[in-house]
């Protein structure tokens, strides 16, 4: 966790894969050290599963990932994008993603 905490904060990772390579890696550590059904392996798959899964919204439009994940981010007054994240054109421009429709 320790390098990899350090390649986050210094950009070194070149790619997705190279950062889910690391998650998975660091699971199978896990895996040597617990017991496939405890909690530590449970949440461990969790987690693998959720970066998987981002990191397949990030690769269908990294534009729009960021601005649903906008949304969210308030500025200094307080206010955000939520009602509006989904009006602002991708490069390119596409139909919504099926993973950030509103509903």
């Amino acid at each position: 966790i320790a390098s990899m905490k350090v390649f986050i904060e210094s950009n070194a990772y070149t790619s997705l894969q190279e950062f889910v390579f690391d998650c998975e890696r660091f699971v199978y550590k896990l895996r040597l050290l617990n017991e496939e059904k405890s909690k530590v392996i449970l949440r461990a798959n969790e987690m693998i599963k959720f970066v998987k899964n981002e990191v397949d919204s990030i690769k269908d439009c990294f534009d729009c990932y960021v601005s649903h994940f906008r949304r969210n981010w308030k500025d200094a007054n307080g206010k955000s994008d939520e009602k509006l994240w989904f009006l602002i054109p991708c490069e390119p421009p596409h139909e919504l993603q099926r993973s950030f429709k509103v509903v």
